[in-house]
């Protein structure tokens, strides 16, 4: 398993990277996510489900095993 880490700051900058993130994760079956509760997760969903043309509403990934969209 390949680690990344970013530091980016405020919602617009993890949205329009979660969009880009996209891009480069279209053959990826699964994504883990960790972070405490406030960190931009959600966000970052948004970003990623619009980066792959899903229009809806976007719930918290936190409490779910697993998110179908």
């Amino acid at each position: 398993m390949t680690k990344i880490e970013f530091e980016l700051f405020g919602e617009e900058a993890m949205e329009a990277f979660g969009e880009q993130l996209a891009k480069t994760l279209m053959s990826v079956n699964l994504v883990h996510l960790n972070g405490n509760l406030g960190m931009g997760k959600t966000t970052l969903v948004r970003g990623l489900l619009k980066g792959v043309g899903y229009v809806g509403p976007v719930k918290s990934p936190t409490y779910t095993i697993v998110e179908p969209y």
